[in-house]
């Protein structure tokens, strides 16, 4: 850390973090399950013709045999099979983190504090399981590696007819550079005594993701896609606002902003034009708060009080048609509680 002056202090860090795999991940029991939604050397039923403008050369890598090619069936239900479970095999997971970053406090503005942080973080060996589209895919641009995890069914090269169909995506080290994202974390707070009409106290929280990628990825870059080998959607912009106010009575108001910016399919999904875009969203939640006699706290809110829908699109990637591990799927939602001190 370094302070040239009060008002301004400069920081920044390494870290070297080490993480061993755990149960789970070492010994889950191996199954058969569904993945993946598309067969890139199959054939549309209707037509015989490929799905896709792969070569024989390039679906020979995935195992399908010269006599194969062109005859292979293609599931109608777009699911084929993978084989999910642990590994006994697995090595420590080793991440390295640089951040740098500047803290400003101007004396002539009490109560306000900014911070920008930029982060660098790489993973090796990261703990974790490739999907179907990123064997499939990484097979056919020639990483003979993938190529091994992929098991077509002898006779008819499927990857869904029968148990003997399927590829490979049980717990694995992904090798090389496993992830590496990279991007600015913003944060602002500001408090300020409003003379008899209390406390106002403003808070922000916001991240500029620059990259996301590796071999987890396919080695492209994730910031601002979702869905086949992005997963999850990683918005190029996301942030928290947060205003209230508190009154020398005890009672209290805020009202927050959740933000996430648009997010695209990558090229690679090949997406219905329905599911090519998740157009930005923003949510909003109240809460009251009340202390009553120094002893009892009451609490009202709502959550998502526009009943804001999350953005729906299709595909095997989401979860009940959009992502609720990064939007809010509830709809409104109305919460009230109460503490007592003793």
């Amino acid at each position: 850390r370094f302070a040239p002056i009060a008002d301004v202090r400069f920081r920044a860090s390494y870290n070297r973090a080490v993480r061993a795999p755990n149960i789970v991940e070492l010994f889950f029991p191996q199954a058969l399950g569904l993945t993946g939604n598309q067969d890139p050397c199959a054939n549309q039923t209707s037509t015989g013709a490929p799905l896709s403008t792969v070569t024989a050369a390039q679906c020979a890598l995935t195992g399908v045999s010269a006599a194969q090619f062109g005859h292979i069936i293609d599931n109608p239900a777009h699911q084929f099979q993978g084989l999910f479970g642990g590994n006994p095999n697995l090595q420590p997971e080793i991440a390295d983190t640089w951040t740098a970053g500047v803290i400003l406090q101007p004396r002539f503005i009490p109560g306000l504090a900014l911070t920008a942080d930029y982060f660098n973080i790489h993973v090796k060996n990261r703990i974790g399981s490739l999907s179907f589209a990123q064997v499939m895919n990484g097979c056919l641009n020639g990483d003979l590696t993938l190529c091994a995890l992929i098991h077509r069914a002898p006779g008819t090269g499927s990857l869904f007819l029968g148990p003997n169909g399927f590829i490979e995506v049980t717990n694995t080290n992904l090798a090389g550079l496993g992830l590496a994202t990279r991007g600015v974390d913003l944060n602002g707070t500001y408090s300020r005594r409003l003379g008899g009409l209390g406390t106002l106290n403003v808070s922000f929280v916001g991240t500029r993701l620059m990259r996301l990628s590796g071999e987890a990825f396919n080695n492209f870059n994730c910031a601002g896609f979702f869905s086949d080998v992005c997963g999850s959607p990683n918005p190029k912009w996301r942030h928290k606002a947060r205003v209230s106010l508190t009154m020398p009575n005890g009672i209290g108001a805020s009202l927050a902003w959740r933000y996430f910016s648009g997010v695209d399919a990558p090229p690679s999904a090949a997406a219905n034009p329905g599911d090519a875009r998740m157009a930005a969203t923003s949510f909003f939640d109240l809460a009251l708060t009340a202390r009553l006699e120094q002893r009892l706290n009451l609490r009202l809110g709502v959550n998502n009080m526009f009943d804001k829908e999350p953005p729906i699109v299709g595909g095997p990637a989401a979860n009940g048609n959009t992502f609720p591990q990064v939007y809010d799927s509830m709809g409104r939602f109305v919460f009230a509680g109460f503490t007592v001190d003793f």
